[in-house]
C-alpha cells in the first residue's frame, strides 16, 4: 500500500494477494492420516481512496471517493472437483460540508455494490448475483449551546437473481430519521455536573415488508471531574427485515463422510433459504456505569447490563432432517452483563480486557421453551496487549469462547 498527495488532497492505494494450496494433513476420528483435498485459495484485493478539500477556510468541504475490487477462486474441501468464485466491486462517493458554522453540517454519501458468486459443481451448480445501491443524506444543526439536532434520509435498493429463483427479486427501502441531543450543565459544586437526554425516531418503508417506526431514547448523567463517572440508560425498539441470504440462499448440497464405531458413513446436508420468513422485531434496554480516571494509569472501566426481547428472531438451524435453513423463533430473550477494563501503565504499553456473560433463551411456548439459542456462548473473554514506540507497533490478542449449542442441537466445544 502507498499514500501520497494528490491535487490539494491525498490518495491511498492498497493491493493484497493471498494464495494457499490448503493441502495439510489431519487425523480422522478413527486415527487415519489424510490430506485435505481441493482446498486451494487464490485471491486479489485492490483498494483505492482519494480525498480533496473544497469550499473555503471558513466553511470547508471534503469530497471523498473510494473503490474496492475483490476476486477469489477456491476449491470446496470435501468435494473432488467443485470450485467457487466470488467477485465484489464497490464504489462509494461522499461529500461533507460545513454550513454557516462548524456546528451545522451536511453529509451526502452514495454507493453501489456488485457481488457475483459462482459454484461450479457437476451435480449442483449455482450462481447468484446481487446489486446494492444507496444514498445517505444527513444534516446536523446546532439549535443552541444546549441543543443539537440531527436528521436525514436514506434510500437503499437491492436486486438479486440466481439459480434458486425463477426470476429477479428486489427490495426498495426508504428511511427517515431524526435525533435531538439536549444537554444541561449543572453548577460546579454539584456531584452531577452534566445531564443529557437523547430522543430519536426512525421510519423505514420496505417494498416487501411494509413500514415500521422505531423509537429510541437515551439518558446520561456524569461528573465533570478528571475522574469522570457516568451513568447511562437506553431503551428502544428496532426492526430487521430478513436479508436476501436468509430468503433466497441457493439450494446447495454438501456430501460428507464421517466415522462411527470404526465404520465410514456418508451423508448429505442441504442449505436453503426460507422465502416465508417474517421480519424480526425487538425491544432493547441497557443500563451501565463508566469510570474514567486518567491519573491512575489511564484507567477506563465500564459495566453494563443489557436485555433484548425479540419477536420472530431469525435463526439458522436444522429446520428438517439435514436441511440447514433459517427459521423464525417465536420469542427469544437475550440478557447479560458486559464489562471492560483498560489501563496504560506506561506511555508505550496498553492493556485491555473485556468479558461478557450472555444468557440467550428461546421463550416460545412449546416443548422448546427456555432452550438455549444456537451459537450463543455464555462466557466470552477478550484480552489485548499493545506496545507502541515511535514506528514500532506490536499487538497480542487472546480470545476465549465457552461451549455453545449448534443449530442441530449438538454442542460446540469451548475454544481459545
Amino acid at each position: 500500500s502507498t499514500q501520497f498527495p494528490a491535487g490539494g488532497g491525498s490518495a491511498l492505494v492498497s493491493y493484497r494477494y493471498l494464495a494457499s494450496d490448503g493441502s495439510f494433513t489431519y487425523l480422522t476420528p478413527a486415527g487415519q492420516e489424510k490430506t485435505l483435498a481441493n482446498a486451494d485459495l487464490l485471491s486479489h484485493s485492490l483498494f483505492a481512496k482519494g480525498s480533496w478539500s473544497l469550499g473555503n477556510a471558513a466553511l470547508p468541504g471534503v469530497l471523498t471517493l473510494s473503490s474496492q475490487y475483490f476476486l477469489s477462486k477456491s476449491g470446496d474441501p470435501g468435494t473432488v472437483s467443485s470450485r467457487k468464485q466470488n467477485q465484489d466491486e464497490t464504489v462509494t462517493i461522499g461529500y461533507d460540508q460545513d454550513l454557516i458554522t462548524p456546528s451545522n453540517s451536511l453529509k451526502l454519501q452514495s454507493y453501489i455494490h456488485n457481488q457475483e458468486f459462482t459454484y461450479d459443481d457437476p451435480f449442483n451448480p449455482n450462481y447468484s448475483h446481487n446489486i446494492a445501491a444507496g444514498v445517505h443524506l444527513q444534516t446536523s444543526v446546532g439549535l443552541a449551546d444546549w441543543n443539537a439536532a440531527t436528521a436525514g434520509y436514506e434510500f437503499a435498493g437491492d436486486y438479486f437473481t440466481g439459480t434458486s429463483l425463477g426470476g429477479r427479486e428486489h427490495r426498495m427501502t426508504h428511511s427517515i430519521f431524526c435525533q435531538d441531543a439536549i444537554s444541561v450543565q449543572m453548577g460546579s459544586g454539584s456531584a452531577v455536573t452534566r445531564a443529557q437526554l437523547v430522543p430519536a425516531i426512525r421510519w423505514d418503508d420496505f417494498s416487501d415488508f411494509g413500514s415500521r417506526v422505531s423509537p429510541k431514547v437515551g439518558f446520561m448523567i456524569s461528573s465533570g471531574s478528571e475522574g469522570e463517572m457516568a451513568l447511562r440508560i437506553n431503551y428502544g425498539r428496532s426492526f430487521r427485515a430478513p436479508a436476501f441470504n436468509d430468503l433466497y440462499w441457493p439450494y446447495e448440497v454438501d456430501v460428507f463422510s464421517y466415522q462411527y464405531n470404526g465404520s465410514t458413513y456418508s451423508d448429505t446436508s442441504i442449505m436453503l433459504g426460507n422465502a416465508a420468513l417474517h421480519p424480526e422485531t425487538a425491544s432493547s434496554f441497557d443500563v451501565g456505569i463508566a469510570l474514567r480516571q486518567p491519573s491512575i494509569v489511564g484507567l477506563v472501566a465500564d459495566l453494563t447490563y443489557f436485555r433484548n426481547d425479540l419477536q420472530d428472531l431469525i435463526q439458522w438451524g436444522v429446520a428438517n432432517r439435514n436441511i440447514w435453513s433459517p427459521v423464525n423463533v417465536g420469542r427469544a430473550i437475550t440478557q447479560g452483563i458486559e464489562s471492560r477494563l483498560s489501563v496504560h501503565p506506561l506511555d508505550v504499553l496498553g492493556i485491555s480486557w473485556s468479558y461478557t456473560y450472555l444468557a440467550a433463551r428461546d421463550r416460545t411456548e412449546g416443548p422448546q421453551f427456555d432452550d438455549l439459542l444456537p451459537y450463543s456462548p455464555n462466557h466470552t473473554n477478550d484480552l489485548s496487549i499493545e506496545f507502541q514506540a515511535h514506528t514500532l507497533f506490536c499487538r497480542v490478542e487472546e480470545m476465549f469462547r465457552s461451549r455453545s449449542m449448534a443449530g442441530d442441537g449438538s454442542w460446540l466445544p469451548a475454544y481459545h
